[in-house]
């Protein structure tokens, strides 16, 4: 195998990490490992996971390089997380530490721009140039392409979709994601506690879509609340870019009940009908998707292709 065309993708989410060695060719990929674990608490158990994990795969693979993406903001020319979930400190300079450590280059993205990416190049969004990536799981992230590039922003934070203000009082992410589910079945069910027969059991979102398929009618109810304000706002982004087409991603974005829900307010919502028509998809990508898109990014910036 070519060393230039193996890659370490690397998806480090707010409550797991996916690690992805992946050999591109023409057009195409093949998935040569993959692994997940639990995401650390502490900047420097994260730096630790991402170096340790490399070391044991570099001795089965030849690796031309490492792409991360991060579930937060991140300053994309110096590689490092400048906020996130799991930041104490404010900051991860992954780029410094492990090309350091490793003599490897390094790429560090935001997670849902890494996303976009992978869908438009492999995925759902193949072919098209105006696009959107919405990523649904603890939080929310967003991705956007323009002409077929990612775009960033002046300071490159551009897609942070889930702290926008839907309400004076809420953000995106507080009522429409896996997070806020919880919060918004706690406050109908008027308990903060799982009283479902597993007392012991941690409340998450997943708990309460089971719950909804049984028909619980807290748990409908919340799953119908949180539908209709991911909706109300893929209404609001597609007023706002009128994009080809919106990709969704995260776990979240595999769950019917939600989903649909959300296609049906959003397409209620936006203003023309030729914004109705606006096809919004799920990932076909799936898990790897941020993994394949931070490998893919690291590629490109080896190979100075200019896509980044």
């Amino acid at each position: 195998m070519k060393k230039q065309n193996i890659y370490l993708g690397i998806d480090i989410g707010a409550t797991k990490t996916i690690f992805l060695v992946v050999k591109f060719g023409a057009g195409k990929f093949k998935i040569l490992e993959m692994s997940r674990c639990f995401t650390p608490r502490k900047e420097a158990d994260i730096l630790k996971m991402a170096e340790e994990n490399f070391k044991g795969l570099a001795e089965k693979y030849e690796i031309a390089g490492i792409g991360i993406g991060f579930a937060g903001p991140v300053d994309f020319k110096r590689g490092a997380a400048v906020a996130g979930p799991n930041l104490k400190t404010g900051k991860i300079e992954f780029k410094k530490y492990l090309s350091k450590k490793l003599q490897i280059p390094v790429t560090v993205d935001n997670d849902a721009k890494c996303f976009v990416l992978a869908e438009n190049i492999f995925g759902a969004a193949k072919g098209y140039k105006n696009i959107i990536g919405i990523t649904i799981g603890t939080g929310i992230g967003g991705g956007i392409i323009i002409d077929g590039k990612i775009y960033r922003g002046a300071t490159g934070s551009a897609g942070e979709f889930g702290h926008t203000n839907i309400s004076k009082d809420n953000e995106w992410e507080a009522i429409a994601s896996g997070s806020g589910l919880v919060n918004i079945y706690q406050k109908i069910s008027g308990s903060p506690r799982f009283a479902g027969g597993e007392a012991g059991k941690k409340l998450d979102s997943f708990i309460i879509i089971e719950l909804a398929k049984e028909k619980n009618k807290n748990a409908l109810k919340s799953v119908e609340k949180v539908a209709e304000n991911l909706g109300i706002e893929i209404a609001n982004i597609v007023e706002i870019f009128n994009p080809e087409i919106i990709v969704l991603g995260g776990g979240l974005s595999e769950v019917g009940l939600i989903v649909g829900k959300a296609k049906e307010y959003a397409k209620k919502k936006v203003f023309l009908p030729s914004l109705a028509k606006t096809p919004i998809i799920v990932s076909k990508l799936g898990q790897p998707a941020v993994a394949l898109g931070a490998a893919y990014l690291a590629r490109n910036i080896n190979k100075k292709t200019g896509l980044a």
